[in-house]
């Protein structure tokens, strides 16, 4: 089974609903999303937990962020799948539009590419963006 992206947006959301974890960033958002004789604990970030299920809770976001970490490691040793996640990453954060890699740098930090690399990347497909002629 791939452990992608996908894989870990979709495996973050099982556990969150299984553990009944939810985002508050207001009393508003706190009162519906809580279940009347539940207490919570704070995550970090406006992320609530039930008390009781915290520590299950922390180690099994933990354990799928380590399966999806290792899958991308493994991946990412074939050079053209890491040009295609930098790529990705530096479309996902308008690094062409805005000139600007920090966001991409910061997002690949975790799979041990470097600035170095995404630098690279990034001009490569500049210089080929840029040769398009106008219409």
């Amino acid at each position: 089974m791939k452990k992608g992206k996908k894989w870990l947006n979709s495996e973050i959301e099982r556990i969150y609903d299984k553990y009944d974890a939810f985002y508050a960033f207001s009393d508003k958002q706190y009162k519906e999303g809580r279940k009347k004789g539940v207490g919570y604990i704070s995550m970090g970030g406006g992320l609530l937990v039930p008390k009781n299920n915290a520590r299950e809770f922390h180690e099994v976001l933990m354990n799928a962020m380590n399966e999806h970490k290792a899958y991308m490691r493994n991946l990412l040793e074939d050079t053209k799948e890491r040009e295609e996640l930098i790529k990705y990453e530096l479309n996902n954060y308008e690094c062409f539009y805005t000139g600007d890699i920090y966001q991409c740098v910061e997002s690949l930090k975790e799979y041990d590419i470097s600035r170095d690399e995404i630098a690279e990347v990034f001009q490569k497909e500049y210089r080929l963006y840029s040769k398009i002629e106008n219409i």
